[in-house]
C-alpha cells in the first residue's frame, strides 16, 4: 500500500508539465473524452485506503494547472515516520492469520535475531523465518493423520511442546504470543535468541517437517 500511495502522490502532487508521467496521469483522472473504467488513476483513488482517506490533503487540480515555468511539488502528506506507525499497527491488528503469531516491533525493525549482529547460524535464521511466514505448517494434509496441519495441529501432532518445556516454562502467560509453543519461544527471545536457544526451536520445527510432512533433509539443509 505504501509504494501504491507514494507513486499516486509522486505524479498527482506535481505541476511540471514537462514529467510525461505527470500530464498522463492528470489526462486519466480528467479526461475530455469518456474516462476509461481501468485507468490506473482512478484504480488507485477507488482501491488505496491512504489515498482515499488523505485525498483532501492532496493537490487540487483545478486551482493548479500544469506548467513548465517554476513547477511544483508537494511532499505526501504522510511523513516517513507516520508511514511506519500505520503499516505497523496494521499488522499488529491483523486476527486469525499468521501474522497474528509474529510479535512486531513498534518500530517495524527485524529482530534480532534476524539481524547480522545476531550469532544464530543461517540455516537457523531461515529455519525459524520460514516457520513464522507459515510455510511449515500451512493447513496442507497431514501425512501422518490425513488432518488440516494447522501450526496447533503439527505442534501437538510431532510432540514438538515438550523439546521447548525448558524454554517455555521461564515464559510467563503473558508473554507468550501466538498459537503454539514455538511461536512463544520465537516471540519471547526475539531480542536476545542465543544460538543453543535457536537449535533447540529449530529442533521442534524439524520434528514437525518429518511427522507431518513426510520430508528428509538433505546435507545441504535443505527438505524434500
Amino acid at each position: 500500500m505504501e509504494i501504491n500511495f507514494l507513486g499516486a502522490c509522486r505524479f498527482h502532487n506535481s505541476t511540471d508539465e514537462s514529467i510525461r508521467g505527470v500530464v498522463l496521469w492528470r489526462r486519466a483522472l480528467q479526461p475530455r473524452l469518456l474516462p476509461a473504467s481501468s485507468s490506473i488513476p482512478r484504480a488507485v483513488f477507488k482501491n488505496n485506503a491512504w489515498v482515499r482517506e488523505l485525498k483532501p490533503r492532496m493537490l487540487n487540480h483545478a486551482t493548479t494547472p500544469l506548467t513548465r515555468h517554476n513547477p511544483m511539488k508537494v511532499f505526501p502528506p504522510l511523513t516517513k515516520g507516520k508511514r511506519k506507525q500505520r503499516q505497523v499497527r496494521g499488522i499488529q491488528d491483523l486476527k486469525g492469520r499468521v501474522a497474528e503469531s509474529v510479535q512486531v516491533r513498534a518500530d517495524g525493525k527485524h529482530h534480532h535475531f534476524l539481524t547480522a549482529m545476531s550469532k544464530v547460524s543461517r540455516p537457523d535464521r531461515v529455519s525459524i523465518t520460514c516457520w513464522q511466514l507459515g510455510l511449515v505448517a500451512a493447513h496442507q494434509e497431514c501425512k501422518k493423520f490425513g488432518e488440516s496441519l494447522s501450526r496447533r495441529h503439527g505442534v501437538e501432532c510431532a510432540g514438538a511442546a515438550g523439546v521447548l518445556d525448558g524454554i517455555v516454562r521461564a515464559i510467563t502467560p503473558e508473554e507468550r504470543v501466538g498459537e503454539t509453543e514455538i511461536d512463544w519461544a520465537i516471540n519471547a527471545l526475539a531480542e536476545g535468541m542465543a544460538p543453543k536457544q535457536a537449535e533447540v526451536i529449530v529442533k521442534a520445527i524439524d520434528m514437525l517437517e518429518q511427522a507431518c510432512r513426510g520430508r528428509e533433509q538433505a546435507v545441504t539443509g535443505f527438505w524434500t
